[in-house]
């Protein structure tokens, strides 16, 4: 049973109780009286204004900084002005070093390239000098096969012919040598001399055929190969030249490469330290209000304050657009079904003034922040926009958000607790002719006051507002049976599905969350069933009755005693209402004791 509902019935058990009267007199019921009219489903919540579409103002220095000054929250500022201040020192005492460190490497990078440019040039030179020695070797290959080597065989060649020339002559000198020795016209030393150059000269020609064989044989062979294997040495040579310049070159490229990229990470170091000292002093981006962020970003959080540290990219404050303003309404998990985009709301604000806005979206997850304060309580974030002519709104300003569900048309509706149910069927208690009537009915959505009948009940029929002890028990639930699944209903506004009714255990269509005064979230769902209220054995209050005895009906006197009872105890606060409900149980208990 929700709190509503509870208070309204104990007030009718108080009523019953205070109501002592003669056992012979007539008993006349408080009935209510069925009628057909227009019930506005809605769910009342109390909502927080909030700004629509905030510029988000940032912290722009990196690491830590201190929140030197900043803007009074509130206040309306002009594009340009002024928002905060942050403390620079550190990139002040940071920033010395940080030039030294660029103009060294912008040393290094200068002579990196001057590396770069030797390293071209001493390459050019080499492989020049390796193409050099290539066409070098192919020339002295091509100077001996074509020149030294045949010069050397004339040279042979002509000695060969030259040393059998002079043998020839060696031999017609010795044959008149002879001759004459034989006349004794010469001496015989003479002849010896003749014959000894015979000799000679057979000796040379032998000697220079020999070297007319060795120079064919070997030293032109020898002399031929060292000429080409000097020149493919020269060839390797002159790729091997050519690979070293490369990679040599490729290192000098790599060096300057790395040299440029922290010279640029330095540079860029340093531009970020001016940057941020040219920073310090952050201006409005825009015209606004200047609302302060919250630590940690938690609305329940305090807000930011002057010196405070503050980290790179932390929200500093915001200047929100007041054309628009939205309100965040807490819709409780019972009731978040009902709620959908686009669903008319009226916000009344603590000025009195209220304001039709629309539901622009709806949490899919429960807020964590209620969660973690109250796990049994699971509420989802909904947002509303309203219109806000003249910025009078101000966020954080606390409203009543009244969402419309339905407007049912032409129904038949009664008091949401004369209602009971057990679990399957649901009833009431009409009088008819005097007599009590426990009657079986269809109902459908309610609100926190009234509830719809589908059926089973009449336009003008009296419900009983207070039970007497000897009305007819409400039947108790047939073991095996299931309560009735849910009935849907289309949304009058967006058409889609919407539970109406769900009676089951505990109530007519289980709890949820509506609200008894303007801004303060009852327990009981609007758009649901009333509570359930079951009698067991006997009807509802007969406990009451048996207890004063069942005295009879009231006096004239003892019904305008309880009719102000009642009067008074519907213009109580809930504060009121509730203290009365704990001095009712304390005499109530006392009753029981004596």
């Amino acid at each position: 049973m929700t709190r509503g509902p509870r208070l309204v019935a104990a007030l009718a058990t108080l009523l019953l109780l205070a109501a002592c009267g003669d056992d012979q007199q007539k008993i006349e019921y408080q009935t209510y009286t069925a009628r057909v009219g227009d019930l506005r489903i809605s769910i009342s919540q109390k909502g927080t204004i909030e700004a629509r579409d905030p510029l988000s103002v940032v912290n722009p220095i990196e690491g830590t900084s201190l929140l030197l000054d900043i803007a009074p929250e509130g206040s309306f500022v002009k594009k340009g002005d002024q928002l905060f201040t942050l403390d620079v020192s550190d990139q002040q005492d940071r920033i010395l070093q940080q030039q030294i460190s660029t103009s060294g490497a912008e040393q290094a990078l200068f002579s990196a390239k001057q590396q770069l440019e030797i390293t071209k040039q001493q390459n050019e030179s080499d492989i020049k000098q390796a193409e050099l020695d290539v066409l070098f070797a192919e020339l002295d290959l091509e100077q001996y096969v074509e020149g030294d080597l045949p010069r050397e065989k004339e040279g042979v060649n002509a000695e060969i012919t030259i040393a059998r020339e002079q043998r020839e002559r060696a031999k017609e000198t010795l044959t008149w040598s002879e001759q004459l020795a034989e006349k004794g016209f010469i001496s015989q030393d003479k002849l010896k001399g003749d014959r000894f150059s015979v000799k000679r000269f057979e000796i040379e020609e032998d000697l220079a055929l020999r070297k007319l064989e060795v120079l064919d044989n070997y030293t032109s062979k020898k002399r031929k190969r060292e000429l080409e294997s000097k020149l493919e040495e020269s060839k390797r040579e002159l790729v091997r030249v050519n690979a070293r310049c490369e990679a040599a070159l490729s290192q000098k490229q790599v060096e300057v490469e790395s040299r440029s990229a922290q010279f640029d990470l330095e540079k860029k170091k340093l531009e970020r330290l001016q940057e941020q000292i040219a920073n310090n002093i952050v201006y409005a981006p825009r015209d606004g209000v200047v609302i302060y962020a919250r630590e940690g970003g938690r609305r329940d959080s305090r807000p930011i304050e002057e010196g405070a540290n503050v980290r790179k990219g932390q929200i500093i404050c915001e200047l929100p657009d007041m054309e628009q303003v939205l309100v965040d309404v807490d819709v409780h998990e019972s009731s978040v079904h009902m709620v959908s985009i686009g669903l008319p709301v009226l916000v009344k604000t603590d000025t009195g003034e209220t304001i039709q806005g629309a539901i622009e979206s709806v949490a899919t997850i429960a807020d964590s922040q209620s969660w973690y304060r109250n796990p049994d309580l699971k509420v989802y974030s909904t947002k509303v926009t309203i219109p806000n002519p003249g910025n009078r709104l101000k966020p954080g300003m606390n409203c009543y958000a009244e969402i419309i569900v339905d407007n049912l048309v032409n129904v038949i509706s009664i008091p949401v607790y004369t209602v009971f149910d057990n679990g399957q069927q649901t009833y009431c208690y009409v009088e008819k002719d005097g007599a009590i009537e426990l009657r079986e009915i269809a109902v459908g959505l309610h609100n926190n006051e009234r509830i719809e009948v589908k059926s089973g009940l009449a336009e003008g029929e009296k419900v009983l507002l207070a039970v007497p002890a000897d009305a007819p028990p409400v039947p108790k639930m047939k073991v095996g049976e299931e309560a009735p699944a849910t009935v849907v209903k289309p949304d009058a506004a967006t058409g889609t599905g919407k539970p109406a009714a769900v009676p089951g255990p505990g109530s007519a269509a289980g709890s949820g969350r509506s609200s008894d005064a303007p801004g303060r979230p009852a327990e009981n769902g609007a758009g649901q069933a009333g509570p359930r209220r079951t009698g067991g054995e006997g009807a509802p209050g007969a406990e009451g009755n048996a207890r004063r005895g069942n005295r009879g009906p009231m006096t004239e006197e003892q019904r305008q005693r309880m009719e102000e009872m009642r009067k008074k105890f519907e213009g109580m606060s809930p504060e009121e209402r509730q203290k009365a409900m704990e001095e009712f149980r304390k005499r109530r208990s006392e009753g029981q004791n004596d």
